[in-house]
């Protein structure tokens, strides 16, 4: 059917630059109620990090969704409804590492400013120190 191949077609274009891999995508259109279900997602760290910036404090080093659920029901007082089930998200504080390898540095004074620095990140992130607490 031409306009579902069509609406599948553009929904993943539009997904295609955040996910490392094409979307597991499952399509139903009608003229009352329509639901789209995208399935086992891993989202582009790099296209995360350019939407964030740098100047946050973490690095993102992978983030998953098991399933993305999007419903819309013209008739409903709930027309637009957002799901997600199964976000997995591995974040490291500080800046990663550059090169094929990170050299160990045993200096007590750059030690102690990357500690500052973390410190000054976290707090950033966490004004209140609820979350890392």
């Amino acid at each position: 059917m031409f306009p579902f191949d069509f609406t599948r077609r553009k929904l993943a274009a539009l997904l295609r630059p955040w996910l490392t891999h094409d979307p597991q995508l499952d399509l139903r259109l009608g003229f009352l109620r329509s639901h789209a279900i995208a399935r086992n997602l891993r989202l582009d760290v790099a296209a995360l990090d350019r939407v964030i910036g740098g100047g946050v404090g973490v690095v993102v080093k992978s983030v998953t969704v098991e399933e993305l659920r999007i419903e819309v029901d013209l008739w409903s007082e709930n027309g637009f409804r957002v799901g997600v089930r199964g976000v997995n998200v591995k974040m490291v504080a500080g800046e990663p590492a550059r090169g094929r390898g990170a050299s160990v540095v045993d200096d007590e004074a750059v030690e102690a400013s990357l500690k500052d620095w973390k410190t000054k990140a976290i707090a950033r992130i966490d004004p209140e120190g609820s979350a890392f607490a």
